[in-house]
């Protein structure tokens, strides 16, 4: 995720960082685009030679050596861009001299120094900042120093305990980055936050209790942090919110049933609260979020029945609940997720039969390490877009259903064009997310995310399923894992295998 939502700034930089070029402005107007070109080396001071350049991009090529300081002294510079190079030591104080510049981005770079007022003393006219470095540089601002610009775009990356007081003087952000930091975060950050409407502070050591937190961004991510208390609330704005990896704890409830729970006029398509510490049912108040597209919520501790109200979500396209302490029947109001793909409750204690309703869409069915028993019934053939198919470790009984051998996308060895992924429209561009399972496959557990269209499974073992293999199932030539151990099934391996 981290690597498509940096491409996502990236491209945001470019967009307006060729903004003058774009809007009328003469074709003539000097600029410097060289991208990803595997250059290396120093910056030639020769470049001083085009003294009417606006436009300085040399963004992920292997430049390395300190930022030269005569960069400052070209007049007419609106972008500078040295993201993603080998440069180190410091940024050049002169450069916060140059008035004209409106993007300026050190990003990505193993910058050491210190960074202060001085390096963006007089860019009244900057609107995109970025500078995360993966080292150590520290910033080193005066706590009352106010600054001449007004930024629409912040990328930040530094070793400090606090972030920088100047940051609450901002009121026109619209993109917030900040990545590898670790700070305690007081109410006042999270009233700035809530006005920004692209937030993601994923992969940081933040520290804070979000109980009392409004989060009020179109898009935030907030994953993989030391965030602890209850969760949050959400409003009406807010498209997508990513908690997972945290400390939280408590119930589902306050965000889900409390008084902000927006009386069904919610915009939220994706909601991730995996890998936390709450308890407590699923409640049954999920009618306040019609608009649900993806719902994870593994890795808790979790408990009770899934509720009918689940069905109302009839957008749902795809459902984690994995490693929770779930049990009972899966709802038959869930048939109403007609655009289900995903459908992933495995490791919990949910009993019955496989229900056989589910979506014929659907794309990957895990059911394992559960109670469920019963016969596979033959409805589960019409799931003909099936590439996983995961229902081992529970006390399956029967025979094999011969017409697995119909599941169509493992018919043909071209399970890639079934990627699972989920475009949500955002701001200037797209988020495109990658869903992922955990498989087990010739007994390891391995995670697949963006490579998970590649992998076809079949697990049935551990089951009670008697009677013979089907020759049929050997027709799924794009199969890559089947596993049938661990049952009772007799006679002769077919030779069509």
């Amino acid at each position: 995720m981290l690597i498509l939502l940096s491409f996502r700034f990236l491209s945001f930089l470019a967009m307006n960082s060729s903004q003058s070029y774009l809007s009328g402005y003469s074709i003539l107007v000097p600029l410097s685009y060289l991208k990803s070109c595997s250059l290396i080396g120093q910056l030639p001071k020769d470049l001083l030679n085009l003294r009417e350049l606006e436009d300085l991009v040399m963004e992920d090529n292997n430049f390395d050596g300190p930022i030269p300081d005569w960069l400052g002294e070209f007049e007419h510079l609106k972008t500078l861009n040295l993201g993603v190079n080998n440069f180190s030591g410091s940024i050049p104080t002169n450069l916060g001299n140059r008035s004209t510049l409106i993007t300026l981005d050190v990003a990505s770079n193993p910058l050491t120094r210190v960074m202060s007022e001085k390096n963006l003393a007089k860019l009244s006219k900057l609107k995109l900042l970025a500078i995360y470095s993966y080292s150590t540089l520290k910033l080193d601002f005066d706590s009352d120093w106010i600054p001449p610009f007004q930024l629409e775009g912040l990328v930040l990356g530094f070793s400090n305990p606090n972030l920088p007081a100047w940051l609450y003087t901002q009121r026109s952000i619209e993109n917030l980055f900040i990545w590898d930091s670790s700070f305690e975060a007081p109410d006042k950050f999270w009233n700035l936050v809530s006005a920004i409407a692209d937030v993601q502070l994923q992969n940081n050591l933040i520290h804070g209790d979000m109980s009392n937190v409004l989060l009020n961004s179109t898009y935030i991510d907030i994953s993989s942090n030391c965030l602890k208390g209850g969760l949050p609330q959400l409003s009406a704005n807010v498209v997508f919110v990513s908690l997972s990896n945290n400390l939280l704890s408590g119930e589902l409830s306050p965000l889900l049933c409390g008084h902000n729970a927006l009386n069904g006029k919610s915009s939220l398509l994706y909601l991730d609260i995996s890998l936390n510490n709450l308890s407590g049912g699923l409640t049954n108040c999920w009618k306040n979020w019609k608009s649900m597209v993806v719902l994870h919520l593994g890795r808790n501790n979790l408990s009770g029945k899934l509720p009918p109200s689940l069905g109302l979500l009839s957008n749902l396209t795809s459902v984690h609940l994995h490693k929770n302490k779930l049990y009972g029947e899966i709802p038959p109001s869930l048939q109403n997720c007609r655009s289900l793909l995903v459908f992933n409750v495995r490791n919990n204690q949910l009993s019955g039969n496989i229900p056989d309703w589910i979506s014929h869409g659907v794309l990957a069915l895990q059911l394992r390490s559960n109670h469920f028993s019963g016969k596979i019934s033959p409805q589960i053939c019409q799931m003909s877009s099936l590439i996983v198919l995961d229902i081992a470790q529970n006390t399956i009984s029967g025979h094999i259903p011969s017409c697995l051998g119909n599941i169509k996308t493992l018919l043909l060895n071209n399970v890639s064009h079934h990627k699972l992924s989920f475009e949500f429209p955002l701001f200037y561009s797209s988020l495109i997310s990658d869903d992922n399972l955990e498989l087990v496959t010739k007994g390891q557990v391995l995670e697949y995310g963006r490579n998970l269209h590649f992998m076809t499974l079949i697990d049935m073992s551990s089951n009670n399923l008697s009677g013979t293999i089907p020759p049929q199932m050997f027709s799924l030539i794009g199969l890559h894992s089947l596993n049938l151990s661990n049952n009772k099934l007799a006679g002769e391996i077919p030779n069509e295998i």
